[in-house]
């Protein structure tokens, strides 16, 4: 891991991940695990541009997180579960 912590990464990386999974589900399209790495390095590079795409599971259980404290009573389906691995086409890595 680089010079941040996984606290850092999820902080950065939930928004961009929200807004890429926005637009791929109005699309019908999917998102990987590498397509967040690869955005989040783009969008903030400097000390994210180490990372590594099994470090994405914890900003979308981050996500998730969130949401949940929002919506705690009617919890939406599991947002992390629309991240998938590139391979085997499944949520996690």
């Amino acid at each position: 891991m680089g010079n941040y912590t996984l606290s850092d990464l999820c902080e950065v990386g939930m928004p961009i991940l929200m807004r890429m999974l926005l637009e791929a589900t109005s699309k019908g399209e999917t998102v990987t695990y590498g397509d967040v790495q690869r955005r989040i390095e783009q969008t903030v590079g400097g000390r994210f541009s180490s990372l590594g795409s099994e470090q994405i599971g914890h900003v979308a259980g981050s996500l998730m997180d969130k949401i949940l404290e929002v919506y705690p009573k009617n919890p939406p389906p599991p947002i992390n579960a629309l991240v998938i691995n590139k391979t085997k086409k499944l949520p996690g890595i």
